[in-house]
């Protein structure tokens, strides 16, 4: 992921049990502003609110994969932010 810090909080999410228990309480989408961030953030927050751990790159890349609010090049964005 790279250096912005949406992708340092989505990466800290995905690779961090300990960091998103402490941080997914306190993290809301509004927080975000791109319309991928935000798709990013609320897919990982329901995994982690149905599983109760953070999901890998490769379950996150599924969800991006079957979500429907996402054009091609949101897509493709989506997909670069989880891979850096």
């Amino acid at each position: 992921m790279s250096d912005r810090i949406e992708s340092v909080i989505f990466e800290s999410l995905v690779e961090n049990d300990e960091f998103a228990r402490k941080a997914l309480p306190f993290l809301q989408e509004e927080y975000f502003d791109s319309h991928v961030d935000k798709v990013l953030f609320k897919e990982i927050k329901r995994f982690f609110d149905q599983h109760n751990q953070s999901p890998t790159k490769k379950i996150l890349k599924l969800f991006v994969e079957d979500c429907k609010d996402l054009k091609q090049d949101e897509y493709d964005q989506a997909k670069t932010t989880i891979d850096n």
